[in-house]
């Protein structure tokens, strides 16, 4: 018997923009459902419709009496400033885990965590055998817990029964038979085209009227007005409502010219035997790292272990308690905080990146590599959802300028494909970079390890 029924689910973005619509499912008891999908399709707001957070535009959820439902939200992991954002995750999942819930749901719940973490996160989950419904883009997260898939894209609900890597190649075989049957089908219409056109052919010749007369006129006339009926007939067979439509395909990620970059001075960043302090607590003990000005450095560590605290001291914002920091002349720093919390929330990702770059073309490359839909380009910052706004402060960063990037957690909220444009983006990227990361770092990248 099945724990939550969901019967007609419709959310819309707009009116004209439903992310989904007349969605059927239901949740049994010890299902751990991986909800999967792009940035703003209307995964969180589902977490957030079946634990009666916000109401659906259509539809209805049928649940038991007496059955309790946590939710952990990704914005919901408490404020208090003496603890790492991971640590404030860790307590929060700590609470729901101890709560006698009928179903947890878990909104990107290993974002922020370290490995340790996350590794306890799963064990829980899997030893109490707790039914479970969760948002996450942590591939290897996603394989070991997942015994059911629902797929939220493009306005489409789909689900899968299996583990995560059989929905992918599921999802796979569809998408290859999708193919399939569009290259067979623009092979047929190509056939039809030709033997349209030699028809074409065929009735010029016959309009040119051969000597003969009147009767000749006629003869030939009626046997054109046959041939141009045939190809008529034939054209349209390859109307476009007829036609198989083409799959969806990712756009790969162009050559990029960092056309206002300019180059920093040389090692950017030099940092020796440097120890930072929260009052009595000292969070970042003796940490030494010379960054020159075309590395990429890749700074991990567990929660609270001074990550976030050593890009502080790096912009000004926090005083060493030993040691030295040296920035090089021309020196651009370019900062992207966990949560994207620097945005402007009234602006629209187009205006934040305008507001450093006016080159409106290059900033709309920018927004398109890091896979923001063009239709979220001129929607308010406050509108979009973490990962959209995540995508909008790289893109910002990535048009002002800046030689020298600070990163901090920049693939938190990012979906999969999202995480690997941005990586093949910073590829192209000319100068420094520091990046802040629980994932493994690519294999080019030097690891600093704190």
């Amino acid at each position: 018997m099945s724990q939550l029924q969901a019967r007609g689910l419709t959310l819309r973005y707009a009116q004209e923009h439903p992310l989904f619509q007349a969605v059927d499912f239901d949740i049994n008891p010890g299902d751990r459902i991986a909800l999967v999908g792009p940035n703003g399709a209307g995964k969180s707001s589902l977490l957030r419709i079946l634990a009666g957070l916000q109401p659906p535009d259509g539809g209805a959820i049928t649940k038991p009496r007496g059955l309790t439902v946590a939710h952990f939200s990704q914005s919901g992991d408490g404020d208090d400033p003496h603890l790492s954002a991971g640590q404030r995750a860790r307590a929060r999942l700590a609470e729901i885990l101890d709560e006698p819930a009928g179903i947890i749901l878990l909104d990107e719940p290993t974002n922020h965590l370290d490995a340790r973490t996350r590794h306890w996160l799963a064990h829980q989950l899997l030893r109490h055998k707790h039914t479970c419904l969760f948002v996450s883009h942590d591939e290897d997260f996603l394989q070991q817990m997942a015994t059911r898939v629902f797929e939220v894209r493009r306005g489409q609900f789909r689900e899968y029964t299996g583990t995560y890597a059989g929905f992918l190649h599921h999802a796979e075989t569809l998408n290859q038979k999708s193919w399939s049957a569009y290259d067979a089908e623009q092979r047929q219409l190509a056939a039809f085209e030709r033997a349209a056109q030699r028809r074409d052919s065929i009735v010029t010749r016959l309009t040119d009227t051969p000597p003969g007369g009147r009767g000749a006129k006629a003869f030939y006339g009626h046997k054109a007005a046959k041939v141009a009926r045939t190809a008529r007939m034939l054209r349209e067979r390859i109307a476009p409502e007829s036609q198989v439509g083409k799959p969806w395909e990712e756009q790969p990620i162009p050559t990029l010219d960092f056309r206002n970059f300019t180059r920093p001075g040389d090692p950017a960043i030099d940092i020796q035997n440097l120890s930072l302090s929260y009052g009595p607590k000292t969070v970042l003990d003796n940490f030494t790292l010379t960054l020159r000005r075309a590395e990429r450095w890749a700074i991990q560590g567990p929660n609270g272990s001074g990550k976030t605290s050593l890009f502080r001291a790096i912009r000004g914002e926090l005083a060493p308690t030993a040691g030295t920091i040296t920035i090089a002349q021309n020196v651009k720093l370019g900062y992207f905080a966990q949560e994207a919390e620097t945005l402007n929330p009234r602006q629209t990702p187009l205006e934040a990146c305008m507001a450093e770059c006016a080159d409106r073309t290059w900033v709309q490359t920018i927004l398109a590599c890091l896979k923001l839909p063009r239709e979220y380009a001129n929607v308010p910052i406050a509108q979009l959802s973490l990962g959209e706004r995540a995508k909008t402060a790289l893109a910002q960063i990535l048009v002002s300028g800046a030689n020298v990037l600070l990163l901090d957690e920049p693939t938190n909220h990012l979906e999969i494909e999202a995480r690997h444009a941005l990586m093949a983006t910073l590829d192209q990227f000319p100068g420094a970079i520091l990046l802040i990361t629980h994932a493994p770092p690519p294999l080019n990248w030097c690891q600093a390890p704190i």
